[in-house]
């Protein structure tokens, strides 16, 4: 059959606001500020530009409102969908004295009811939970705030220093260290340079030895030019093993277990200085004289005239003219001696002796040394470093006289002094 088709207007479709997603904030300290973001959706028809009220509020895990986080006005657009009318995110600042605990957040869309909707069940969202932690609980047992607590809570981590922010780890926990490298600035040498903390041996040198003026012995004591490395001792040489070093030694090949001089050469002791008595040669009947070292012998015959001419000699007899020589040449033997230069006994002993007493070497803290004066007081050669006495220290140590020490030290410190 025939049909007639009748279309009458019924007008606009109303508006349906919803809320497409909200996130709340995350667990936070209490007095921090912390974020929040939504977005909404018109699902129906078209609200002309009308203007609704959007709340925001916390709630506690039981559900019941704590506090107002936001509050604004919302300009409505977009229709059917097609368009989110308001996309947004916001800040809000947590309150110092709220208590610890679970929370939530709530939005609530044209709490007005500006707009006529066509279902106001969606205007309502409830986002996610929250943990919140009250501030001056947190830091109760931590005064300085460092991570480190002020009585041990179970941990072993007690705060060394409770009063004061500090991040060391590896002597104390919880005090000032300015370069990072774990260990705090009252026990870091280099309390600057992350680098380098310790100097186990004292030698100023660092026990870490890829660190700045690092040591390679970092157990022993030693110089900048010790043999090893940086930081090692110098090594002290005796190859005939008689005491005398072998700078010093003159003979350095003397059997091993023979008696030598400050030289290091072999002592004769079957040498015998006869200043009284003449050997007769029965053989050809001479007599030698050897208060002179045999150097002078006189042939006295048997008839008499040699003795009679023997002692003649300038009104002396044999006897006190051979102890007259034999002083002289003592006397010159002994200058000779005196003559040798400052890398002998003679001449340096008294001074070293003096400098040995009248000092002590002592090291404390980054790579310091102090020298304490004894009585009776000595003034110190400026040229002789704190680092020369420890190493003579470290020779005297081992058995080594003073003035060995000394000459020895020298030869490294103060080369100057024995070049001739």
């Amino acid at each position: 059959g025939l049909y007639n088709i009748t279309i009458t207007d019924k007008g606009s479709a109303p508006a349906d606001l919803i809320i497409d997603s909200l996130i709340c904030p995350i667990d936070h300290t209490s007095g921090n500020e912390v974020q929040f973001s939504w977005q909404m959706t018109n699902l129906g028809g078209p609200v002309d530009g009308a203007s609704i009220t959007v709340h925001l509020d916390m709630l506690n895990e039981t559900g019941e409102d704590v506090m107002r986080m936001f509050t604004s006005s919302v300009i409505v657009s977009g229709q059917y969908n097609n368009t989110a009318f308001d996309a947004r995110s916001e800040f809000f600042n947590t309150p110092d004295e709220l208590t610890s605990g679970v929370y939530s957040c709530r939005l609530t869309i044209d709490v007005n009811d500006s707009v006529i909707e066509s279902n106001e069940s969606n205007n309502v969202m409830i986002g996610n939970t929250f943990f919140i932690q009250n501030e001056e609980e947190l830091w109760a047992n931590d005064v300085d705030r460092d991570g480190y607590n002020t009585t041990d809570a179970g941990d072993g981590l007690v705060d060394d220093c409770p009063t004061s922010y500090g991040e060391s780890t590896v002597d104390r926990y919880g005090c000032a260290d300015v370069d990072g490298d774990g260990v705090s600035n009252l026990n870091d040498l280099w309390p600057l340079d992350a680098s380098q903390a310790f100097d186990s041996d004292g030698d100023s040198y660092g026990d870490n030895t890829d660190g700045t003026e690092g040591d390679y012995c970092p157990d022993v004591a030693g110089t900048a030019n010790g043999d090893g490395g940086q930081g090692c001792p110098i090594a002290i040489l005796d190859s005939d093993s008689d005491g005398v070093i072998d700078q010093d030694d003159l003979c350095p090949n003397t059997i091993a277990a023979t008696t030598v001089d400050e030289d290091g050469c072999e002592i004769d002791n079957s040498v015998t200085n006869d200043t009284g008595n003449q050997n007769t040669d029965t053989t050809d009947n001479t007599t030698i004289d050897q208060g002179n070292n045999g150097n002078d012998g006189v042939d006295d015959t048997a008839d008499g005239e040699g003795d009679a001419a023997s002692s003649s000699v300038l009104g002396l007899s044999p006897t006190i003219l051979g102890g007259l020589v034999g002083l002289v040449l003592v006397l010159l033997l002994t200058l000779g001696f005196t003559m040798r230069g400052g890398n002998k006994k003679g001449s340096n002993e008294s001074y070293v002796n003096a400098q040995f007493a009248a000092q002590d070497l002592a090291y404390s803290g980054y790579g310091q040394q102090q020298v304490v004066a004894q009585a009776p007081a000595v003034a110190l050669d400026p040229s002789i470093t704190a680092e020369q006495l420890a190493y003579e220290q470290q020779l005297t140590t081992a058995g080594y006289p003073a003035d060995y020490a000394r000459q020895y030290a020298d030869q490294h410190f103060r080369p100057w002094l024995t070049q001739r």
